[in-house]
């Protein structure tokens, strides 16, 4: 009796086992967030790299967004901030959307890729992702399986490119005073 009932309203899924689409990707598409690049600081035109102060440091992040728990829905995207040791206060910062599969992994690792295809000059970076700071210290040689489409833009990138880029890891979500303290 519910097959015949049902039937009569959405026969695709009574007669033919196919869900509707608002059940299943329609329901993705109404969750797309649109992502926008954003960059504000002396940041150059595509190809062109920015020359790094003496002392540059940066820190670099990715966040799964408020469906970070839903792979269907996350949205994830990345940012990264640029100072110098010297000055504390950013002078450009950055951040984007991941393309391909929407992890917070991708997302940490496109913001070191971004940072290297834009920038010459050395560089210290703080990044909180073991998962990017451990495969980095691996270097091109190594066995990167996970967004190996990722690590192959990585080390692209550093072809070419002049200074060194040291790369340490730093706990994620804590204030000012924890940090002084460690």
């Amino acid at each position: 009796q519910q097959a015949v009932q049902g039937a009569l309203h959405l026969p695709c899924l009574w007669l033919r086992g196919l869900v509707p689409w608002d059940w299943t990707w329609g329901k993705v598409v109404d969750h797309e967030v649109p992502q926008q690049f954003i960059a504000d600081g002396p940041w150059l035109p595509p190809g062109q790299r920015l020359q790094l102060p003496i002392n540059a440091i940066a820190g670099t992040d990715g966040s799964g967004g408020e469906h970070s728990k839903d792979h269907r829905l996350r949205r994830v995207a990345w940012g990264l901030a640029v100072a110098t040791h010297d000055e504390y206060m950013p002078f450009a910062h950055a951040s984007g959307p991941v393309f391909g599969a929407q992890t917070v992994p991708r997302a940490e690792l496109t913001a070191l890729i971004w940072l290297i295809v834009h920038t010459t000059g050395s560089v210290e970076v703080a990044i909180d992702a073991k998962y990017v700071v451990k495969g980095y210290a691996k270097g091109p040689k190594g066995k990167h399986v996970p967004n190996k489409d990722l690590w192959a833009d990585l080390w692209e990138a550093h072809l070419g490119r002049e200074g060194t880029i040291s790369i340490h890891w730093t706990p994620s979500h804590v204030g000012e005073q924890e940090l002084i303290h460690d």
